[in-house]
């Protein structure tokens, strides 16, 4: 079920926002908000598997329109993250890296100056971390049954998880620790830099509009859309706000590549999933 979308206000608006519009600022130069009709949530494409989990799975799924050079090169290209405060024993470092402890004070604000409707909201849409959140921006054509759709973004995700947990392993960051009152749920698990959900909110808000490519306001939606969801990781405090910003762009550098490689090859599998893609919902879309 898609949830409502709760505005955020204050701290939670101020610091979202500006992540919404640098993202659409960096991808609306190449070339996705009436709430609507969403899908059931039972019925899912039989082909188009669920994403994984980003925390360094034991048996990773087999690479779709990538390979693992595409690791490296992000783990490369990525700058390591500030240096934990806390040490495993929950005491603090002797010289704590002062930009870990802006990051833990952005935490403390979000956290403290949400609303208990914000943080029922983000704890509603961490659970669902799926395409379909995306359905009341896409429109009443984003059904269930739009199967090559769903495949081309399914199978990307699963190359971007991929990504995603080398990334973490390389960088092992632990995640925040919840407030001594926080009571949303248990202390997560696995490494916290990316983010999972954050770089799996980026590229699919990425890989959606590239469906879609002449349609500039669908794909702002679409990215101020992933922001916003990624921001609740924030709000729940399962992660610093450098994890969410490079998820997000991590997520739709990663998407672009595919893009780029199904647009260079269209025999490829990336380039026949993406022109199936786009030829049903044009015909679902006259």
């Amino acid at each position: 079920m898609i949830q409502l979308r709760i505005p955020r206000f204050g701290a939670i608006s101020a610091v979202a926002l500006l992540l919404a519009s640098s993202l659409a600022a960096c991808h609306s130069a190449p070339e996705s908000h009436t709430p609507v009709a969403t899908p059931p949530a039972a019925a899912t494409p039989a082909a188009a598997p669920k994403p994984t989990s980003t925390a360094a799975p034991n048996a990773p799924p087999a690479w779709h329109y990538l390979d693992d050079s595409v690791t490296k090169e992000f783990i490369a290209l990525f700058p390591a993250p500030p240096a934990s405060a806390p040490k495993p024993d929950g005491k603090p470092n002797a010289k704590p890296d002062p930009r870990q402890d802006f990051e833990n004070r952005v935490d403390w604000l979000v956290y403290h100056s949400s609303s208990r409707r914000v943080i029922d909201n983000a704890k509603a849409m961490d659970k669902e971390d799926l395409i379909r959140d995306f359905a009341p921006i896409m429109g009443p054509a984003f059904t269930n049954d739009c199967k090559p759709v769903l495949d081309f973004v399914n199978f990307a995700t699963a190359d971007v998880n991929r990504v995603t947990a080398g990334l973490k392993n390389e960088f092992k960051r632990p995640r925040p620790q919840q407030p001594v009152d926080y009571r949303e749920g248990d202390q997560e698990t696995g490494f916290a830099f990316p983010s999972g959900h954050a770089t799996r909110d980026g590229a699919r808000a990425r890989l959606l509009a590239a469906i879609v490519p002449d349609h500039a306001k669908l794909e702002l939606d679409l990215v101020r859309e992933a922001t916003l969801m990624a921001f609740n990781r924030i709000i729940l405090v399962r992660h610093y706000p450098s994890d969410i910003t490079a998820g997000l762009a991590l997520g739709q550098s990663v998407a672009q590549k595919i893009i780029d490689k199904a647009k260079a090859d269209p025999k490829s599998e990336a380039g026949l999933a993406l022109a199936a893609a786009q030829a049903m919902w044009k015909a679902r879309t006259k």
